[in-house]
């Protein structure tokens, strides 16, 4: 139910704007390598949560957050939460193509890029 409720507002938000105004970045995504996915939103500068089979109770938590065009073309930057140093730090975002969102992230001399895919959809968690 609150996965539901958090998907109309979501969309609520997105459709909002003008056509003009959608970004190719709003959409659903999933992570490749963990069972989450986030709806990302240009207008309010979020990433947020909308489902999570590891850990439901981050559904609504903002992954990304204070979203803005970035300084090149097909490019944003933000911040982005970091489970392992249970912080936020900078991101740049970019679109590879148009199912492909990379987010890199650098640490010192470190950067690490993990690529999103896109979905048309989250559906619900299916109880066992």
């Amino acid at each position: 139910m609150l996965l539901l409720l958090i998907s109309s507002i979501v969309l609520l938000v997105s459709t909002s704007a003008d056509a003009d105004e959608a970004s190719p970045l709003d959409g659903f995504w999933q992570h490749p390598d963990d069972p989450v996915w986030i709806a990302v939103n240009v207008v309010s500068g979020t990433g947020v949560a909308m489902r999570n089979d590891d850990q439901p109770e981050t559904v609504g938590f903002h992954v990304v957050r204070g979203l803005v065009e970035g300084d090149k073309t097909g490019s944003w930057k933000g911040e982005v939460f970091v489970p392992q140093l249970d912080n936020y730090k900078s991101v740049i975002i970019t679109l590879p193509d148009e199912q492909t969102l990379r987010m890199t992230v650098k640490f010192g001399f470190i950067r690490r890029s993990v690529e999103w895919s896109r979905v048309d959809s989250i559906e619900a968690t299916v109880s066992k």
